[in-house]
């Protein structure tokens, strides 16, 4: 049977667009892979992965829809439109029985074609687990899995005698501004209230693994939520290495224009990540970066900046790279950064711009 994918998008992160679908391919064995994007972006971005494709003996077909937020007008909602799309897709697709929803910040490393197969019939949505699950919003009051919206196989037909749509966004406005935590995803969760769920193990959806661990051959699809995307300079480098990979092999590396760090903890751990691997000058060059930001924050006095400034200085001319950044090292993580973190979220107010 044919595959059908699709994706949402809008703003930044084109290139989250391109290694989703590029990996997802590259994993699968279907003989016919249709996928359906919805985005705002240049449609000259799209006709050049379309020639990618080309190349491949199996059928790959790239449509592309311009996004319409009518459904979705006169609604409270919190977060911008596009957030919310997904919800739409069984309208919006209304001539599709089934498809596979993919968020625009995965990395595909098994083969999607199996999942319809596994499920088909089972369930309305299939999903995996999200770890906040213990964490969710009270206000949810649903009845367990809390599964994560990154990754979906839905069942179109199932959907659309449920209005699942009209569910959702009725549901959403009425309940946004009440300290949702995930919006869309709340309310998909609130839907299914632990019904017609197929629950995948964590392959399917691993959200942050190990760092260490992603070049093994194991087959999963990781997932990397949250403010730190591959094309985010403060992403760990792992990720955002095995990311640029599939960028290159698509022949659009030259869409990545990295997101610098937009506060000293973003700084200090994108530091510390070029000091593992042993790239002191750009560890330098970071360490440099949040102390301007501690400075301006009024975290230091000016005293305090200026000495670590001219010593960092001092051994940086002086060739003592290693040196220096040990010294950036020592220093933020007296501030409370540790040395050694691989994810972001081990730092204090990363998040915060």
């Amino acid at each position: 049977m044919t595959l059908h994918l699709a994706l949402c998008h809008s703003g930044e992160g084109l290139v989250g667009v391109v290694v989703s679908v590029v990996s997802a391919v590259l994993s699968s064995d279907a003989q016919e892979i249709q996928i359906h994007i919805h985005s705002d972006a240049d449609r000259a971005v799209f006709d050049r992965l379309r020639k990618f494709f080309e190349g491949f003996t199996r059928r790959v077909e790239i449509h592309v829809y311009d996004l319409d937020f009518t459904l979705l007008h006169g609604l409270k909602l919190d977060y911008m439109p596009i957030y919310y799309y997904r919800l739409l897709l069984p309208i919006i697709h209304d001539y599709l029985k089934e498809l596979i929803y993919l968020d625009t910040d995965l990395i595909v490393e098994r083969d999607l074609n199996f999942l319809p197969t596994t499920v088909r019939g089972k369930c309305k949505i299939a999903a995996a687990r999200d770890p906040i699950e213990s964490r969710k919003c009270p206000v949810l009051n649903s009845a367990p899995p809390y599964i994560n919206s990154g990754l979906m196989f839905l069942d179109l037909d199932a959907l659309r005698r449920s209005d699942f749509t009209k569910h959702c966004l009725t549901w959403l406005d009425a309940h946004c501004g009440r300290g949702l935590h995930h919006h869309d995803q709340d309310a998909i969760n609130v839907f299914l209230n632990g019904e017609n769920v197929e629950v995948l193990d964590q392959s399917w959806n691993d959200m942050l693994p190990d760092p260490t661990t992603i070049d093994h051959s194991v087959e999963r699809v990781i997932h990397i939520p949250g403010p730190f995307k591959p094309w985010y300079v403060c992403c760990p480098i792992r990720y955002r290495e095995k990311f640029i990979k599939y960028l290159a092999i698509s022949g659009l590396v030259d869409l990545l224009q990295p997101v610098q760090p937009k506060n000293e903890a973003q700084a200090v751990f994108t530091a510390n990540q070029f000091r593992i691997v042993s790239d002191y000058r750009a560890s330098i060059e970071y360490f440099n970066l949040g102390l301007r930001y501690r400075w301006q924050s009024r975290q230091s006095d000016r005293t305090e900046f200026i000495s670590m400034m001219q010593r960092m200085q001092i051994l940086t001319t002086e060739g003592k790279l290693r040196l220096a950044t040990d010294l950036g090292a020592s220093a933020f993580e007296l501030a409370g950064f540790p040395r050694l973190a691989s994810s972001p979220f081990q730092y204090p107010n990363i998040i915060a711009e």
